[in-house]
């Protein structure tokens, strides 16, 4: 059972896959988290649509180039990589684009006062 003070977020996302990810031999989804939960945040789950895990890694930045988004933003994020390579490939197999993701965040002590009561007395 989770503590009172650990906070779920989960979240249904729907991948559209690149359209040479027959040819690619890893299919990767990148995942963000402002920096600003960095204390909060303690873990990131991923399952696909047949509920399998799948990996998610902690890594520096993104592995692709994003014209938008100046260097010096990157940091401003925490990024995790998810290996959706079989999800991709069953998708492909059934003539779909879609990859159907569940993401679930854990924070310690968000959106949540620490303690959640506090008793006044007047005397």
């Amino acid at each position: 059972m989770l503590e009172p003070d650990v906070t779920v977020f989960k979240t249904e996302v729907k991948f559209e896959l690149p359209k040479n990810a027959h040819k690619q031999k890893q299919v990767t989804f990148s995942h963000v988290v402002p920096i600003d939960y960095a204390d909060e945040i303690t873990d990131v789950l991923a399952k696909d649509i047949e509920n399998k895990n799948l990996k998610v890694q902690r890594v520096s930045g993104p592995s692709f180039k994003i014209a938008e988004l100046p260097s010096v933003n990157l940091t401003d994020y925490l990024w995790y990589e998810i290996d959706i390579t079989e999800a991709a490939q069953s998708a492909l197999n059934a003539k779909e684009t879609i990859v159907t993701l569940e993401l679930t965040e854990y924070f310690k002590r968000r959106r949540a006062p620490y303690p959640r009561r506090i008793t006044l007395k007047d005397k």
